[in-house]
């Protein structure tokens, strides 16, 4: 899924904001104009499809210290995508949160799915709606347009009604791949890569598929994708390889005690491989990132500038394959989350998908 359009109003410094992100979008702008705030935004949504919204916004200190200037009424947004499943697929998405007096409490006010494809046809007069919601005034209409009313009982004040209609038993089946697209993006921030961090310690053998926002089980996630996913090892060699020249030869996963792995690169020029304990800080930060792309649809990308924490220069050829899967880095001052060459960055601003940041 592809946002191709995302309008907020109301969330802490952002106001009123309109975004049209391109393939992949890169945010620069001065302290507290509004670029980790867009991040905590997707997030927000992400953990809004997977139904944890009221746990999120109660660990943020409730709606209080979120809404814009602590005093609107509502925050709000409302997305569009590239259709979910064809051209019928869901398109248009929004989703309000009411705030109860001026307290820290919510309740969801409107939230509405749609598709418009017929309508731009000329077909058809209205959008079709598969799901729409009023306060705890909630319908999930099925693909031939029948509705079913969902019981106020089943509907929390504080979630989302997507969130509730995509399990194995809903009406509409095209509804859960959106809930799916929306639940996957993931915010990244700053990796700890110190001397005693769990990435440079050997893991224990299982079967993960996506890297957690901290990144610390990157090992296992490298090891289940990289040993039984070809073209992800494909991916991931030749961005070294773009990274790190002829040089770097490929990794691998020896065993350690305890039945745990280890990370380890052999390079061409070493006669033994190194450990994830001795590989450098570039190193580590960009295998996260690689990690983070490589699967997904959607990834929000961000670290803060530390001494040093850059990694080796990446040239164009692995910046257009990031380009392809990424959808925003976040830049604090001039500092990207990750190294590109000159050129590289010249190109994005060519393209239209730089944004500079400024206060509203």
């Amino acid at each position: 899924m592809k946002i191709t359009k995302l309008d907020i109003e109301g969330f802490r410094s952002l106001r009123n904001i309109s975004w049209s992100p391109g393939n992949l979008n890169l945010i620069i702008g001065p302290n507290g104009t509004g670029k980790s705030n867009l991040l905590r935004f997707l997030e927000l949504i992400s953990v809004s499809s997977q139904g944890r919204l009221g746990k999120y916004i109660q660990s943020l200190g409730g709606m209080d210290p979120i809404v814009w200037d602590g005093a609107a009424t509502s925050i709000k947004f409302s997305m569009k995508t590239e259709p979910v499943g064809g051209e019928l697929g869901q398109e248009e998405y929004e989703l309000e949160l009411v705030r109860l007096g001026s307290g820290s409490s919510y309740r969801i006010g409107q939230e509405h799915l749609i598709n418009s494809h017929k309508v731009r046809k000329g077909t058809e007069k209205k959008p079709f709606t598969f799901l729409e919601r009023h306060a705890k005034n909630a319908v999930i209409f099925k693909e031939h347009k029948r509705k079913f009313t969902t019981p106020e009982e089943f509907v929390a004040d504080e979630e989302n009604l997507l969130s509730i209609a995509s399990g194995p038993f809903i009406h509409n089946k095209s509804i859960p791949p959106f809930q799916r697209a929306l639940s996957s993006i993931a915010v990244y921030r700053d990796l700890n890569t110190s001397p005693d961090a769990i990435i440079r310690q050997p893991a224990i053998a299982r079967m993960e598929r996506r890297v957690d926002p901290d990144g610390q089980n990157l090992i296992s996630v490298l090891h289940t994708l990289y040993t039984g996913d070809r073209d992800f090892k494909n991916d991931i060699n030749s961005a070294m390889k773009a990274a790190f020249g002829d040089d770097f030869e490929e990794l691998i996963f020896p065993p350690a005690a305890d039945q745990r792995i280890q990370l380890r690169v052999r390079w061409r020029s070493l006669k033994r491989e190194q450990s994830a304990a001795e590989l450098s800080d570039g190193t580590l930060r960009f295998l996260f990132l690689l990690s983070g792309i490589g699967k997904s649809i959607t990834r929000a990308c961000h670290r803060r500038r530390r001494a040093g924490n850059r990694p080796t220069s990446v040239n164009a050829s692995c910046y257009c394959r990031i380009r392809s899967r990424c959808l925003l880095t976040i830049a604090d001052h001039t500092n990207y989350t990750f190294a590109t060459t000159s050129g590289c960055f010249r190109r994005n601003t060519t393209d239209n998908n730089c944004s500079q940041m400024g206060k509203r």
